[in-house]
């Protein structure tokens, strides 16, 4: 038994410690990778989730983009952005998005009637459907794949 352990756990000198080492290593980078899943789930499940608040709870307007700035990056075209004022109930918002518009333009808008500061425009929803759509069918090849891995891990 005491041979058995020296032999499993030392380090490098023999096979057994390098066996730990790789099982170590091996489930470092399953762990990682299962995080980093989750992480990009996570950020999809987000935007899908202010779609469908948008779409059950969006209330339809016009704002007028009131200031643009556009935000340099390394290797893409510049992200623009736009603030747009609104009224609600006789309030003015003043909320950015996303899109290149020019100041005074008059743009279709879209927010949630409880939290106005949930706006956005109603040409950026188009993609984001398509998004909701792209995370359903992911989600839904990623549990038909676990369970046939079940199946085939439970029959073999």
């Amino acid at each position: 038994m005491v041979e058995w352990l020296r032999r499993r756990f030392t380090p490098f000198g023999e096979s057994g410690g390098r066996h730990l080492y790789l099982r170590v290593v091996s489930a470092f980078v399953v762990v990682s990778l299962v995080l980093l899943w989750g992480a990009v789930h996570v950020i999809l499940t987000m935007n899908s989730i202010k779609l469908l608040n948008l779409q059950l709870h969006g209330v339809r307007s016009t704002g007028v983009v009131v200031s643009t700035r556009s935000v340099p990056q390394r290797k893409n075209p510049p992200a623009h952005y736009a603030k747009i004022a609104f009224v609600v109930g006789g309030d003015r918002h003043v909320e950015e998005i996303e899109g290149k518009y020019a100041e005074g333009d008059e743009v279709p808008i879209i927010y949630v009637a409880d939290d106005p500061s949930v706006v956005d425009s109603e040409s950026h929803i188009v993609p984001l459907q398509r998004g909701a759509v792209a995370v359903v069918i992911m989600l839904l090849v990623e549990i038909v794949g676990v369970l046939i891995w079940l199946r085939k891990r439970r029959s073999g």
